[in-house]
């Protein structure tokens, strides 16, 4: 069962005057079957913190054979929310929502800056003794220092301002010719014209600007107060299970290493390739490859 049948609902739900802030969103739920082959599997969002990209058909469709899919969104979307202080304080509420509503065996899936907290959350588990049976890092390098490091990576969303973020995210997803062409807008127009891309990525739900204004806006806030957090974040620890890592073509072309940092973090870790970019890994037909090869691994690695 849906409990948002569609990426807008979920949106609307998450907007609702009347919800109360969970950490946990349900995607999808599946009826009971083979306990001892079913996950759940929680999926922790890229910048911005909401799960709508997970809630794509094609993506429930294929996890949705191993067992119910769960999202994570972060504090702050809903009204009379307040967005979390610090990134502790983020990961506490996650670890604390997961362990309250989830019964059974676990599989994390992250994709970009959700790929560094899925670890953190599942690592910070395993030490209370909950097992987690396997982490898919979709896209991610393991610190910010390694990216530096091995990419000529020069972005930096933590010293940026909102118009600087809006015009980053632009050029991220529509490539960098755009950037002479931004300087005719102003900074309104730039937010309709991003709020168009992230609608077509599955970002944010085709519509929201039209039931919700500020809703664009309050997304780009949020992913540079993520930003904010993500300075905070402390030396990963070491996560004592299966790793996939996903990679986006034009990821594996910069980097200098197959697993991205992440050995150092990780017992067992296999990379794959996809033949994407960065934000359209899950949007469109890239969108179902990914969800695709993501669903076997996940059913060749669980006990």
């Amino acid at each position: 069962m849906y409990e948002a049948p569609q990426v807008s609902q979920l949106a609307m739900k998450i907007d609702s005057p009347r919800s109360k802030y969970s950490p946990i969103v349900q995607l999808y739920r599946k009826n009971q079957g083979n306990s001892e082959k079913e996950r759940t599997i929680i999926c922790f969002p890229p910048i911005g913190g909401l799960p709508l990209p997970f809630a794509q058909p094609q993506v429930l469709s294929e996890w949705g054979r191993y067992g119910s899919v769960t999202g994570l969104q972060i504090s702050g979307y809903g009204h009379g929310e307040k967005p979390f202080k610090h990134y502790q304080e983020m990961l506490s509420c996650f670890e604390q929502g997961i362990e309250k509503a989830i019964n059974g065996k676990m599989v994390f899936i992250g994709w970009s800056i959700g790929a560094k907290i899925a670890h953190d959350v599942a690592t910070y588990m395993q030490n209370k003794g909950i097992k987690i049976d396997c982490l898919v890092v979709i896209d991610s390098y393991a610190t910010d220092e390694y990216l530096n490091k091995n990419t000529n990576n020069n972005v930096k969303f933590d010293s940026m301002n909102l118009e600087d973020v809006i015009d980053n995210y632009i050029i991220e997803i529509e490539g960098d010719l755009v950037y002479g062409e931004l300087k005719k807008y102003n900074k309104e127009q730039k937010l309709v014209r991003l709020t168009q891309d992230l609608e077509s990525l599955g970002m944010i739900p085709s519509g929201v600007f039209q039931i919700s204004p500020g809703f664009a806006e309050k997304f780009i806030r949020y992913s540079l107060l993520q930003a904010n957090y993500m300075i905070e974040r402390p030396i990963p620890g070491y996560f004592d299970g299966d790793v996939l890592i996903v990679r986006a073509k034009a990821t594996s072309r910069l980097s200098q290493t197959l697993t991205l940092g992440w050995e150092r973090y990780c017992k067992n870790v296999e990379t794959v390739d996809i033949n994407s970019d960065h934000f359209t890994l899950l949007a469109g037909n890239a969108a179902e490859v990914t969800a695709k090869t993501i669903g076997k691994w996940i059913k060749n690695h669980i006990s």
